[in-house]
């Protein structure tokens, strides 16, 4: 099968750190920023924003509990269309006495032709184990698993001429320690694993913002090849195809939809294959060799920074790719409120109630779903 993903796609696996959902309440420390940042704003003739402070966070992964958060949102031109760039650190620990501890660079160089992004982080997660498949064997009683990870992920992406198309490399490593508790007499250590890998990444970018889009698509088709040749234990392939639209259809209301399609071949370690991403349940509660998930989304900002969004996702996932759209369907939907809490930049903090196939899950984070 990891020879037939190769020849059939080319998508890649961003880095598995689905653990950090950022959330907020930080009014106060923002308005006591904002003078400074209209100041600067007028004086460059440019936009910027930062934020650093302790945010609440909640999500069904992970638990609830506290991010400390460094985030500068880089100046840029007036009305400029480009790449927003944003550098970060962050720390994080919650309810499961899960943490992580990370810094993290996305921008833009030459006029918006070079994209780059980077990111390193290390930290234990303590996660829930399900199974594959849609009714997974541990379903009722999760296994808890505890990851001891230290990870980077590295990505450049070349303009195509004068196109909206981006292309180039990507690099992710991860080591780990898996531990079972419940396996403790029969697997007294921690299981040791390192996964490298190696890809190719195609972006099409049309979006007119990349924190808040209300027009424009954005679409990412690319691979990633793991094995011992790039730093890994294992032999096997991830592959990623997704597509996202964002359409104005009356002032201040937006239709944003995503359609993504997830593949793996070969020996794929168990905490990579891929997972069903909608909110409303765990993220590691479907999981398979292959996922195929629709999320849509109505986004309404009733005052110059405030919204309310209303979203509903589905999704499938298979053993075997021609088994994926025979599968029963995963529905998920749910309510959401939006706060803009820097004047300058179009990014949200979001609250959302999601109900799912066997519970209603709440989100604090920080920037839209997708």
């Amino acid at each position: 099968m990891g020879n037939k993903l190769r020849s059939t796609s080319m998508s890649v696996l961003l880095l598995g750190l689905s653990s950090s959902a950022w959330a907020a309440e930080y009014k106060d420390h923002v308005d006591d920023k904002k003078d400074k940042v209209e100041s600067s704003r007028k004086a460059s003739g440019e936009k910027e924003g930062f934020i650093a402070l302790p945010i609440p966070m909640s999500n069904p992964t992970l638990g609830t509990g506290v991010q400390l958060l460094g985030l500068y949102m880089h100046s840029k031109e007036p009305d400029a269309k480009a790449h927003n760039d944003t550098s970060g650190v962050m720390g994080m620990y919650t309810s499961t006495e899960s943490w992580l501890v990370g810094a993290f660079h996305d921008g833009a160089l030459k006029d918006d032709s070079i994209r780059y992004t980077g990111g390193l982080f290390h930290g234990n997660l303590n996660l829930k184990y399900y199974g594959d498949g849609n009714d997974p064997i541990f379903t009722d009683d999760p296994l808890e698993y505890g990851m001891v990870m230290s990870a980077v992920m590295l990505r450049a992406l070349f303009k195509l001429g004068q196109s909206n198309w981006y292309f180039g490399p990507q690099y992710n490593y991860m080591q780990t320690e898996i531990s079972f508790d419940k396996f403790n007499g029969f697997w007294p250590k921690p299981e040791e694993v390192k996964s490298g890998g190696l890809g190719a990444v195609l972006h099409f970018d049309t979006r007119d913002d990349n924190y808040y889009p209300t027009t424009g698509w954005f679409s990412q088709f690319s691979y990633m090849d793991y094995g011992k040749q790039w730093g890994g234990d294992g032999d096997y392939a991830m592959s990623k195809l997704a597509g996202s639209n964002y359409t104005s259809v009356l002032e201040n209301v937006v239709i944003a939809s995503k359609v993504t399609m997830e593949l793996s071949g070969g020996d794929v370690p168990f905490y990579e294959k891929p997972t069903l991403k909608m909110r409303g349940f765990n993220h590691g509660r479907y999981r398979n060799d292959n996922i195929l998930q629709g999320q849509f989304e109505g986004r309404w900002m009733f005052k110059p920074r405030f919204g309310l969004v209303a979203f509903v996702g589905l999704g499938k996932t298979a053993e075997s790719q021609q088994d994926i759209l025979r599968q029963s369907t995963i529905v998920t939907k749910g309510l959401g409120f939006r706060w803009q809490p820097v004047e300058q930049k179009k990014m949200n903090i979001r609250v959302d109630y999601a109900k799912g196939p066997e519970e209603n899950t709440l989100y604090l984070s920080v920037g839209e779903a997708f």
